[in-house]
């Protein structure tokens, strides 16, 4: 990714919250729907939000916030966010955590909405 120049976990839960806004954009099953992102990172979902300013990974949160405005004018104003503490048994936020460990590992995984279509 053109904006990561280094790798930290504030970054890495930046990286994929802006994928998730992305995809939630991108997607015929989330086009035109409300949108609640659910996040562990309130570091990621306050910077793209726009509620705090990056000190750090500054082209990260720009894209980050892109993403975020874009989805809510697309939904016209219908997306909110949510908090899910992590490691607490969350179906999604639990699914989640396994793919970022094998990403960190150097897995490449298909995406979840391929993963799980049916």
């Amino acid at each position: 990714h053109p904006n990561v120049k280094t790798t930290t976990n504030n970054l890495a839960e930046l990286v994929a919250f802006t994928r998730a806004l992305r995809w939630a954009y991108e997607s015929p099953r989330a086009y035109g729907r409300p949108i609640c992102m659910r996040y562990d990172s309130t570091y990621a979902a306050h910077i793209a939000a726009g509620i705090w300013r990056a000190k750090k990974h500054k082209d990260m949160a720009e894209e980050a916030r892109r993403e975020w405005t874009r989805l809510k004018r697309a939904t016209g104003g219908k997306l909110w966010m949510a908090h899910v503490r992590g490691h607490s048994g969350h179906e999604w936020n639990d699914l989640a955590d396994k793919l970022a460990e094998r990403g960190r590992k150097g897995h490449v995984e298909a995406t979840v909405e391929a993963r799980y279509a049916g």
